[in-house]
């Protein structure tokens, strides 16, 4: 059983299903609604849990509220281990509404503005002992930036999601072993990405390109791994699910390839249903 660990942002998420994507100043009826967890990392962190590893998150709570009692609830109902790094007393979860249409599988998505929480707790270095792999997402940089050796001194892997390229990327860049980043990261750019791994001496990386599959640079070379046919209703969270499949397969066989063939499959099968949950009756 593989023993993961995920240091991101956590999020508060509302969200409401549509058949059809409202016009401005139109009213519509909801299909089905989830107000839970949400997050690049926190919605990995579930994927890899449901699949059977180990599971630890990394991420600020902050101060008691409403939101935080909803996430914890919810991380407590998969049995995920929770640090919250936040020692701030007036940092709350951020919020984000967001709209998906059946119909047309796309959404609508109006973030929280709030920045990474500053006052973050110390990183000692034993809390990874037991870690076969850690994962960051690009979020909870103050935390990252205050415990850079102790990550560096990581002996695991260390999987980058990274969905746009941010001001700090290269720092993240530099602790990673595998990136596995989207294609607006570079703009579509594989040489980009490619030059991006040779400077940080990176063996390791895959860029994922939707509906066209997942594109992956290893030792033994680079290829496309076709993305699985399936009918899709809702894509939200499919990366972030790909990146907690990814991480437990990985975790478990460290192949590569295979891992990105499997996460694969897992993607696409939460691409058939709404929202970041529901696919996981399929595994249970």
């Amino acid at each position: 059983m593989g023993n993961c660990v995920f240091i991101g942002r956590s999020t508060i998420d509302l969200m409401s299903f549509v058949e059809v994507m409202p016009d401005p100043d139109q009213k519509v009826n909801a299909i089905a609604d989830f107000i839970g967890g949400g997050g690049s990392a926190l919605n990995a962190a579930i994927a890899c849990n449901a699949l059977g590893s180990d599971v630890h998150l990394w991420t600020c709570l902050g101060k008691d509220h409403l939101y935080k009692s909803i996430v914890t609830a919810e991380l407590n109902e998969h049995e995920i281990s929770v640090v919250d790094l936040s020692l701030d007393d007036e940092y709350q979860l951020p919020l984000s509404n967001i709209i998906s249409a059946k119909q047309t599988a796309s959404r609508l998505i109006v973030n929280a503005s709030q920045p990474d929480c500053e006052k973050v707790m110390s990183l000692d270095p034993k809390w990874l002992d037991n870690a076969k792999l850690v994962l960051l997402d690009q979020y909870e940089h103050p935390f990252v930036s205050a415990n850079v050796q102790a990550l560096a001194e990581f002996t695991g892997d260390i999987v980058l999601d990274a969905g746009t390229w941010k001001s700090h990327s290269d720092q993240f860049l530099s602790l990673c072993t595998i990136p596995i980043v989207s294609e607006e990261f570079t703009n579509g750019d594989k040489d980009k990405m490619q030059a991006l791994c040779d400077q940080y001496g990176i063996k390791k990386w895959a860029m994922t390109l939707g509906d066209k599959g997942v594109f992956y640079s290893d030792e033994s070379g680079s290829g496309l791994i076709p993305a699985p046919k399936v009918d899709a209703i809702d894509t939200l969270g499919a990366g972030d699910i790909f990146h907690g499949a990814f991480c437990h397969y990985y975790s478990e066989s460290q192949d590569f390839q295979g891992s990105l063939k499997k996460a694969s499959h897992i993607a696409a099968l939460s691409c058939t249903e709404l929202g970041t949950r529901s696919w996981l009756k399929h595994i249970r």
